[in-house]
């Protein structure tokens, strides 16, 4: 399949696929670096935060998704919480912990997700500046 097919199935799964799932920071991150065969783009690992990063602002701009973050909780080990801020300092957050951590970094990728809005559809096709994400 051509590379614009996948990129376009890529964004349509967010939608397929997210009713009941959170996508977490590690998930982006996985899907801008290899392609759709399972091979690794070579992409340094700056390029793959921010290609991570333009994904969720992506999807978040839509509408149809929301940003969070995974809280340790005594009562249930884990909870999951909408972030309400400015989603620039939801980035900025981001890139933080990834320079303290690392990208690949267990925690920091299961730290932050989004997740699509309940019944939400998409209704346009994807830019075609994000099939870039999935190349080299």
């Amino acid at each position: 399949m051509s590379e614009r097919e996948y990129w376009m199935r890529v964004i349509s799964d967010f939608y397929l696929i997210g009713e009941e799932d959170l996508f977490f920071l590690n998930d982006l991150i996985g899907l801008v670096s290899y392609d759709e065969n399972d091979n690794f783009l070579d992409k340094s690992s700056e390029k793959r935060i921010d290609h991570a990063i333009f994904l969720a602002n992506y999807l978040l701009s839509t509408g149809d998704f929301e940003a969070g973050v995974t809280v340790a909780s005594s009562a249930k080990g884990v909870g999951y919480v909408k972030f309400d801020g400015d989603i620039k300092i939801y980035f900025d957050l981001i890139r933080k912990d990834v320079r303290a951590n690392g990208l690949d970094d267990f925690e920091t990728g299961f730290r932050y997700w989004i997740s699509k809005i309940k019944g939400r559809r998409m209704n346009s096709i994807p830019p075609v500046s994000l099939r870039d994400l999935f190349e080299n």
